[in-house]
């Protein structure tokens, strides 16, 4: 009976680090990823969770980065040109260069909502026992866990 109870804790122990790991905001998923990798905590179901966890954490950056890369390379330039040319003849609209600009940055918000939700499902399915093995990323994560 008591063995029964244990290993529930410890099941119940690991889909919380599983799910932990997912955490969508702040840095606390990285970190509790970093600690079950290297703690052995949780066992493989919650090492294969933060191991996945890390490589959607770096996926998510590194697009992050090339579209604001690719945002500030596209927008830079017609907006150094408009502020240039701005002379007593010709009249710059900021409230245009403004609406051109959040324009530009919604793809970024909506890809950052999409990674939101997807961090969020993630973790509520790993939470439930019922976690979800990514493509490429998963198979990655079931081979180092």
């Amino acid at each position: 009976m008591a063995e029964n109870a244990s290993k529930a804790e410890e099941d119940k122990d690991a889909r919380l680090y599983a799910a932990l790991s997912y955490f969508p905001v702040t840095i606390i998923g990285l970190i509790v990823s970093l600690y079950v990798i290297f703690t052995k905590k949780g066992g493989k179901y919650a090492r294969f969770h933060a191991i996945q966890a890390l490589g959607v954490i770096t996926a998510i950056f590194v697009i992050g980065l090339v579209a604001q890369s690719i945002l500030f390379v596209a927008i830079l330039p017609g907006m150094s040109n408009s502020l240039i040319r701005a002379d007593k003849d010709s009249v710059t609209n900021p409230f245009a260069m403004m609406i051109g600009v959040w324009a530009a940055m919604l793809p970024i918000l909506l890809l950052g909502a999409f990674w939101f939700v997807l961090l969020t499902f993630l973790a509520y399915k790993a939470y439930t026992g019922k976690g979800i093995k990514l493509p490429l990323i998963g198979d990655i994560a079931e081979k180092s866990a």
